[in-house]
């Protein structure tokens, strides 16, 4: 997936950091710019790989695909079907949020995460939303920016307000009326590129 951020506007000729990206509802807004000879988009957001995996020993790997759907154009889904990995690019900050979908059934065990040199950074998240059975028994577990192990040191809350509001990176919402398990991904430390020659 090609992308590109232009932090000091050097490529762009624009003064605040803009990220060039793929062309397409799911990848831009509005406020983006089409740039004809690059055949790409010039955003002015920051924007995070989100990694979905299925875990090998899960009857559905190879047999569905992950849909990623952005909630503010949810008739343009990202569908990707690689078999060991899908990397979708999501906006960050907290104004636009994601849910995850399957074209085959929701696998028996998955994993969502991103990397620390193309993810999240500090104030800077992303919101996901996954259909999850009602009924469904889950683990989470994270590596950063704390390090719950287990579903007990997490905090389930009650509504998607109380979710969106946490900045601890710790909670998660279960709307069970409509099957759909909320998380933020976000990071307590900022990231530095070094460039050494």
């Amino acid at each position: 997936m090609a992308t590109f951020r232009d932090e000091d506007g050097s490529v762009t000729n624009l003064a605040t950091i803009q990220q060039i990206v793929k062309p397409g509802l799911f990848y831009t807004t509005p406020s983006c710019i089409y740039r004809k000879n690059w055949k790409m988009a010039i955003c002015p957001y920051k924007y995070a790989k989100l990694n979905i995996k299925i875990d090998a020993s899960s009857p559905e790997h190879g047999q569905t695909e992950s849909i990623m759907v952005r909630d503010d154009q949810p008739d343009s889904p990202e569908t990707l079907t690689g078999v060991k990995t899908n990397e979708f690019l999501t906006i960050l900050g907290g104004t636009h949020s994601y849910t995850l979908h399957w074209s085959n059934g929701i696998p028996r065990k998955f994993a969502i995460y991103t990397f620390c040199t193309k993810g999240v950074e500090l104030n800077q998240y992303v919101r996901v939303g996954m259909c999850m059975p009602s009924d469904a028994t889950f683990n989470l577990f994270t590596r950063t920016p704390l390090r719950p192990l287990k579903l007990v040191d997490w905090t389930e809350v009650q509504s998607i307000e109380e979710f969106d509001s946490d900045t601890l990176g710790d909670r998660y919402f279960w709307d069970k009326s409509i099957g759909m398990l909320f998380l933020k991904f976000m990071t307590a430390t900022n990231q530095e590129l070094i460039l050494q020659p």
